[in-house]
C-alpha cells in the first residue's frame, strides 16, 4: 500500500504524457538489514510533469504527499522512519529521462 501511490504517480504524471512506450520498474533489495524499494520510470520527469500540470491547471491527486504524511505518522507511533528519496534521471544530453523514487524500510 505504501508503494502504490508512487506507481500511480509514475503512470499518471510521467508515462502518460510520453509519445513513445513508457516503462516502470520496481525493484527490491536488502542491504545491511534494510529493505530498499526502487520505483523507476522512463517518463517525462518531474519538472516537465509540473509544467504540464501548471499549464493545464488540472487538479491532480496528492497521493504521494498523503503517503509521506502516513509514513511520518507511523514513525511518531514508534515505528522506524521510512525515508523517501526522489531522483530526477537525466540522459547523456542532460534531458529528463524519468524519475526514481527510493524507499528504505529499516
Amino acid at each position: 500500500m505504501l508503494i502504490h501511490p508512487y506507481l500511480e504517480n509514475a503512470i499518471k504524471h510521467n508515462i502518460m504524457p510520453l509519445q513513445n512506450d513508457g516503462r516502470i520498474s520496481v525493484h527490491f533489495k536488502e542491504e545491511k538489514n534494510v529493505l530498499i524499494c526502487s520505483v523507476k520510470d522512463n517518463g517525462v520527469g518531474r519538472e516537465q510533469a509540473a509544467i504540464k500540470k501548471k499549464n493545464l491547471e488540472l487538479h491532480l491527486g496528492k497521493s504521494a504527499q498523503i503517503t509521506e504524511t502516513r509514513l511520518e505518522l507511523l514513525s511518531r507511533s514508534g515505528n522506524d522512519v521510512v525515508p523517501v528519496e526522489f531522483i530526477d534521471l537525466k540522459a547523456n544530453d542532460n534531458k529528463a529521462s524519468g524519475t526514481e523514487v527510493i524507499l528504505r524500510f529499516e
